[in-house]
């Protein structure tokens, strides 16, 4: 009997987590049209790409990373799941094929979903209640939306587009100033400058997707969310704060170390103040008397 209540509590977990909210409907008739800036063989090749610079890395976890493309699908979204070792991440050709949707800002949604498997803490809980029996495969493993936000652009573009010097280069000239005087702000050495340029017109694309999607005003990097959570929040914030991560994540100077999840292993479990210190290793923080690069309070609640 156990077991029969194990298996229905697994069709009903939310064992998924999405760019958008999964709920979300959206008149398609109704948006902006306008000619993708990818073709469907330039989709596989992003995805191949992104796949090939990740497996390594998924692997040295216990995983193996399949990116699948929808492009047939019209619905625009993009989704990770994660059980009995596979580490799957869904996007749709509908989503792809958004003109405000640039080669780069679809990287950068592939590094969110990315984000939900290798950010670490604050992770997203699986369950309002605690399974009572031992469920093989099933555990404790996306990262929040904020989180993945975070990652997305703290982490994932070094290891995309690291080695593209040449092309990051291209951005010190087609960057906007208030793009370049962020990144300057930071980082003193022009490959890493170049970087984030590169990553923040990205963002800038990727997130006005995600207004026009949802139906929002384009936010902006000078009018930060002044929201503030009374507890780190998983659901996905508002469109202003998730611009506000992504700046905030290609800001932080610190090294991320992809051989740990932060927080994923500690003995005191996923959810503990000791994961939060785990995380804060690899993360900017202002206890460690960081000013810039730090998660926004729109979503995401310091307990030390």
């Amino acid at each position: 009997m156990r077991y029969i209540f194990v298996l229905l509590m697994l069709f009903a977990l939310p064992l998924s987590a999405s760019f958008l909210p999964l709920d979300y409907e959206v008149d398609l008739k109704s948006l902006p049209q306008g000619e993708p800036n990818m073709t469907k063989a330039e989709f596989d090749e992003l995805i191949r790409d992104v796949s090939e610079k990740h497996k390594a890395i998924v692997s040295e976890h216990g995983g193996r990373l399949s990116i699948a493309g929808r492009w047939n699908e019209e619905k625009p979204n993009a989704r990770a799941t994660q059980m009995f070792g596979m580490w799957r991440i869904e996007i749709t050709g509908g989503l792809a094929r958004r003109p405000e949707l640039s080669q780069d800002g679809f990287t950068l949604i592939l590094c969110h979903e990315l984000g939900h498997h290798l950010g670490g803490f604050a992770f997203a809980p699986l369950a309002p209640v605690p399974i009572p029996v031992p469920t093989p495969g099933i555990d404790v493993w996306a990262a929040v939306e904020g989180q993945s936000d975070y990652y997305a652009t703290h982490v994932c573009p070094e290891r995309v587009w690291g080695e593209e010097k040449a092309k990051n280069a291209e951005f010190r000239r087609t960057a906007s100033q208030e793009v370049r005087s962020l990144c300057d702000s930071v980082w003193q050495d022009a490959d890493r400058q170049n970087l984030c340029y590169r990553t923040l017109v990205a963002t800038e694309s990727m997130i006005a997707t995600m207004a026009t999607l949802m139906k929002r005003d384009m936010p902006s990097f000078s009018t930060p969310d002044p929201a503030e959570v009374d507890k780190t929040s998983p659901k996905h914030p508002d469109v202003q704060c998730r611009m506000d991560t992504s700046l905030q994540g290609a800001l932080c100077t610190l090294d991320f170390d992809d051989s740990v999840i932060p927080g994923k292993k500690v003995s005191s479990g996923p959810d503990s103040v000791d994961a939060e210190k785990e995380a804060y290793q690899y993360t900017c923080s202002r206890s460690d008397n960081y000013t810039i690069g730090i998660r926004p309070r729109c979503w995401y609640k310091n307990r030390l």
